[in-house]
């Protein structure tokens, strides 16, 4: 039987892939623990069987759950880690899409889904700014009442809109989620990346909460804010939002060209995590969509769901991409919604291989990945074994949190409300 093991402070942490699971042993344990494996004994592998992960590779069915769409490229905010500000981004001189190509869209995304048994779960509005689209609200409303749960990624500085009659009765709405960008509770620092906005972001926020809107809060976290990090959850939850998430800085787009280097890594911001929860349980059902509720899913329960890496990405040109980080390069351009063109037989061409690409068959812990950056395969290819530029990042992370053993299973029920 292969195996991967990785030695820890209080013992020794053994990963199969076939079957797929782990496990935690002591030191003391660990020389008779790996005779077995490496004896491929009938007993043990029938013990890691009952305990094996269920796969979270998604299939083609599955292209359809989550489509994301950038309404425009246009912004009222300048920040200079802005993944979508890349060379490639514009053609034709095109910066928004219509609501007649979006509505489109919605009626392909929903029948094709709807045939293959896994109809869309939420349509996501992206930008850009996605409310400057002068069909914004139009294409919200369609989306809605096609039945589609949408989510809105918004740096809610507009008060004159976000404040208007027209967004209050838009707040009414549960099947809309607002997922506004706030970097940190400390004015100084949220403006350190997003000029000048924050008392625009919180007055505006506060004013949704007023009117029952559904509010989380997304922060994107590097050196900048990385110390101001939990008093911002704090924050965010007593201005009225229902979760919280985060991201680490994302070396693409403006932030790459500018060489902004993100020194906070995954492991940092989850050991962060952690000691917030395991100090105030109460915050970890407000961190349910972060990610470290899905890396503890993925590693402490046996059904962590799909996790699909591979959909229909939308960009503000009409083009169809698999995956948002692809989308300045012409060779994963699948499609243009524009001419009616959706590119679904070839994202399911691409989709074996990027669900899974060779570097990540490789990888033993490739089931407990919840990301990767794909705009590396720009430089290697699909077929390249060249690891991911976040690869040792996400391994030390996911080694990490199986040393945790039952304070990560503890912390798993925390978050999850179990």
């Amino acid at each position: 039987m292969q195996f991967f093991k990785a030695d820890i402070d209080d013992g020794v942490i053994y990963v199969t892939k076939n079957p797929q699971t782990w496990m935690k042993v002591s030191k003391e344990k660990a020389i008779e623990i790996e005779s077995f494996l490496a004896a491929s004994d009938p007993i043990l592998i029938r013990s890691l069987k009952r305990i094996s992960k269920t796969s979270k590779l998604a299939r083609k069915e599955h292209l359809a759950l989550y489509p994301v769409v950038k309404l425009t490229n246009r912004c009222n905010l300048t920040c200079p880690h802005c993944y979508i500000e890349a060379p490639s981004s514009m053609r034709r001189g095109k910066f928004d899409l219509e609501y007649r190509e979006v509505k489109n869209f919605i009626d392909y995304i929903i029948d094709v889904g709807s045939t293959m048994n896994q109809p869309p779960r939420t349509l996501q509005l992206f930008g850009g700014e996605p409310t400057i689209n002068k069909d914004f609200e139009r294409i919200l409303g369609y989306a809605r009442e096609r039945g589609l749960l949408v989510r809105v990624s918004s740096n809610a500085v507009d008060t004159r809109k976000f404040q208007s009659k027209a967004f209050s009765e838009l707040y009414k709405d549960g099947g809309v989620e607002w997922r506004i960008s706030l970097d940190s509770h400390v004015q100084e620092v949220h403006d350190h990346f997003r000029p000048r906005s924050f008392d625009q972001v919180v007055s505006n926020v506060r004013y949704m909460a007023s009117k029952g809107a559904f509010i989380s809060i997304k922060a994107v976290v590097g050196p900048h804010n990385f110390s101001s990090l939990v008093g911002t959850i704090y924050f965010a939850r007593e201005l009225g939002a229902t979760q919280f998430l985060y991201s680490p800085l994302s070396m693409t787009g403006s932030a790459a060209r500018m060489k902004l280097l993100n020194k906070v890594t995954t492991r940092m911001i989850t050991e962060k995590m952690v000691a917030a929860i395991e100090h105030d349980a109460t915050l970890g059902i407000f961190l349910q969509s972060s990610p470290i509720a899905r890396y503890l899913k993925l590693i402490y329960t046996r059904d962590a769901g799909i996790l699909p890496r591979v959909q229909f990405h939308i960009n503000h040109d009409g083009r169809v991409c698999p995956q948002d980080n692809l989308f300045e390069f012409p060779e994963y351009h699948f499609g243009d919604i524009v001419t009616g063109d959706y590119g679904f037989d070839k994202l399911c061409e691409y989709q074996a291989l990027l669900e899974e690409p060779a570097v990540c068959e490789a990888c033993p812990v490739s089931h407990y990945c919840p990301r990767a950056d794909y705009a590396d395969l720009v430089a290697g290819g699909l077929d390249s074994t060249k690891e991911f530029s976040v690869c040792s990042d996400i391994r030390d992370n996911v080694f990490y949190l199986m040393s945790l053993g039952q304070r990560g299973a503890a912390l798993t029920r925390t978050i999850l409300g179990q």
